[in-house]
C-alpha cells in the first residue's frame, strides 16, 4: 500500500503541497526565491512607471479626483434630466448617456490604477510646494 505525503484542501483555492515542500529548508528556499520574484517586480514597475509619469504630486491627484467626480456628476445629472420627463429617454439620449458613463467609468479606472501605484510604491506623491 502506498502512502501519500503533502497538504490538501479540497474546494475552491484548492491546495497541494509537495512532500520535498514540506521540507523547513525547502520552504525557505522557495519563499525567498518568491521574495527575489516579488522584488524584481516591484523595481521593473517602478522602472517603467518612472520613464512614463516622472513625478506625481498631491495637486496632480486632487486635480485628476475633482475630474472623475465632475465626470460622475454630469452622468448622473444626465440621467436624472432624463428621467424627470417622465418619458422613456430615445435612442440617442440613451446613446449620450453612455457615452457619459463610459467617460466617467474610464477616468475612475485610470485613476484607481494610478493610486493603486503610489500604495504600491511603485511611485511617490511629492508634497505640495
Amino acid at each position: 500500500m502506498s502512502r501519500m505525503t503533502g497538504v490538501f484542501t479540497l474546494g475552491e483555492g484548492e491546495v497541494y503541497e509537495a512532500p520535498e515542500l514540506l521540507d523547513h529548508h525547502a520552504q525557505m528556499r522557495l519563499k525567498g526565491n518568491l521574495q527575489q520574484i516579488d522584488y524584481s517586480i516591484f523595481a521593473a514597475n517602478r522602472e517603467v512607471f518612472h520613464k512614463v509619469v516622472p513625478e506625481l504630486d498631491q495637486q496632480t491627484m486632487i486635480r485628476f479626483a475633482v475630474v472623475v467626480s465632475e465626470l460622475r456628476a454630469a452622468y448622473v445629472s444626465r440621467a436624472l434630466a432624463l428621467s424627470a420627463s417622465g418619458h422613456p429617454p430615445t435612442e440617442q439620449e440613451i446613446g449620450e448617456l453612455a457615452l457619459a458613463r463610459q467617460r466617467f467609468e474610464e477616468m475612475e479606472a485610470a485613476f484607481r490604477a494610478t493610486r493603486r501605484l503610489i500604495e504600491r510604491g511603485y511611485s511617490k506623491v511629492a508634497p505640495v510646494k
